[in-house]
């Protein structure tokens, strides 16, 4: 793995994730100024251009092509719609019910923003833990405002969906001053952990059931630490992180749990952290030229993790049962429990004119033409192109879910090879609960045979 990132890395973080303000639906015509002063407040020195941070305008840029439908450009029409007066409401994204949102969502107060940007720069002047703590708490802090569109003609995603994708993708096109190429290039790497359907076969409770879900969900987490360590927890676009009791308790071990004002410290998830709260799979956007050693350390990192908290278990057993002729075997067992995938999908170049064609192309050679909404949304494209009205960003309709959908059919062929482990020759009865996994216990081709495995079963069965 390459170095830690330096400080100035989450300083840049810090100003790509507030390169707008919360509130920027609310005002448009003056959002660039109030970003300056949030900016400004989060860095403790001054701020004379809100996208000015390395990779903060290209990650605006992508970030606005990724998410939306292409709009006419704003600065050519003169367009400033802006949010309806009156009551704002969302829509629940499964049942379609409205939610109201409150008045105070509805009120510009720039000064109460820069206050909490303020107390979060004076309670946590350490950079990295600065910008973890503006990614966490910021949104709980400004409370209903969260939820206000990133774009007030196409009200589909909030200002922090936006934020948090902007400064994921400022994360991934970073690089030190001087250092690296003028256009590093980003990638989608997707992690998947497996067996599921072996898990929940060899469950006889409801115990083992939890037990089965909690470890993967577990698992999952550690793979995806590698990436929140090494580029920070906006990295991930799928599971959301923030407010996860995974997270929330390893921020507490950052520090971050404890504060003068307790409004600037992480939550205590409690036992929230026995929750199974994570699925097998993980979205992520990096640094192409990182990607393969990132997708590396996962792997390391997630078996890492299994035979520590095996050694643990073993280690208890050995002093209940005071020796270890038991556990022949256990270490080639272990190495083969889990079956880890992780797929890197090279991004199209976003520095050409022309990446999302070539995105297309990469896409209509592997999985024939795209599908009628991403058609649909070319014809836009053409009607935009025609009135000379379309933005710079425009150009890229359906490039996310191109670009998700190959590198998820990256990860399913690789789960279409599976490695078998070489037959080792043990006379063991197998496992009652996994067939295929020898049982642990004493050889049964040796002296005392099936009589001595079976009263070593007898002895563990009564381990409290």
């Amino acid at each position: 793995m390459t170095q830690q990132r330096p400080d100035h890395f989450w300083l840049d973080l810090c100003r790509a994730f507030l390169h707008d303000p919360p509130d920027k639906a609310l005002n448009i015509q003056s959002h660039e100024a109030r970003a300056l002063e949030c900016q400004t407040a989060i860095l403790g020195r001054p701020v004379e251009d809100a996208r000015d941070g390395e990779g903060s305008h290209s990650g605006d840029v992508l970030a606005s092509a990724v998410e939306r439908l292409p709009l006419p450009d704003w600065e050519k029409t003169k367009d400033r719609t802006t949010i309806p007066k009156g009551k704002l409401q969302r829509v629940h994204p499964v049942t379609g019910a409205p939610i109201a949102l409150s008045n105070a969502a509805l009120t510009s107060d720039p000064d109460a923003t820069v206050k909490i940007l303020h107390g979060l720069a004076r309670t946590w002047p350490e950079p990295r833990l600065r910008f973890l703590t503006l990614w966490r708490l910021l949104p709980d802090l400004i409370g209903d405002q969260r939820h206000l569109p990133a774009d007030t003609r196409l009200r589909d995603h909030s200002i922090i969906d936006h934020l948090d994708v902007c400064a994921a993708y400022a994360g991934a096109l970073w690089r030190e001053a001087g250092k690296g190429t003028p256009h590093h290039e980003t990638a989608l790497l997707s992690l998947s952990i497996g067996p599921v359907q072996g898990q929940i076969a060899a469950a006889r409770s409801t115990r083992d059931l939890w037990c089965g879900s909690w470890l993967i969900s577990w698992l999952t987490f550690q793979g995806l630490l590698v990436l929140v360590e090494r580029l920070g927890p906006q990295s991930i676009i799928f599971p959301a992180l923030r407010g996860n009791p995974f997270m929330d308790a390893w921020l507490m071990q950052q520090g971050l749990g404890t504060a003068e004002d307790p409004r600037y410290a992480v939550p205590n998830p409690g036992r929230e952290t026995l929750t199974a709260s994570l699925p097998n799979t993980g979205l992520a956007l990096v640094p192409k030229h990182e990607a393969d050693d990132l997708a590396e350390a996962i792997r390391q990192r997630i078996q890492t993790t299994w035979t520590t908290m095996g050694e643990h278990v073993r280690a208890k057993l050995i002093e209940i049962l005071g020796d270890d002729a038991w556990a022949t075997g256990w270490d080639a067992q272990m190495r083969h429990v889990w079956d880890v995938r992780v797929a890197v999908l090279p991004s199209a170049g976003h520095k050409a004119k022309g990446y999302d064609t070539e995105a297309r192309k990469r896409y209509t050679e592997f999985s024939g033409d795209p599908g009628s909404s991403i058609q649909a949304t070319d014809r836009l494209v053409a009607l935009l192109r025609t009135n000379g009205h379309l933005p710079s960003y425009g150009a890229a309709p359906g490039l996310w879910m191109i670009e998700s959908e190959l590198v998820a059919k990256a990860l399913g062929m690789q789960k279409q090879i599976r490695a078998v482990p070489p037959p080792d020759g043990d006379t063991r009865p197998k496992c009652s609960l996994y067939g295929s996994w020898a049982a642990m216990g004493p050889r049964t081709d040796v002296a005392g045979g099936m009589p001595a495995f079976q009263d070593f079963w007898r002895t563990v069965a009564g381990i409290d």
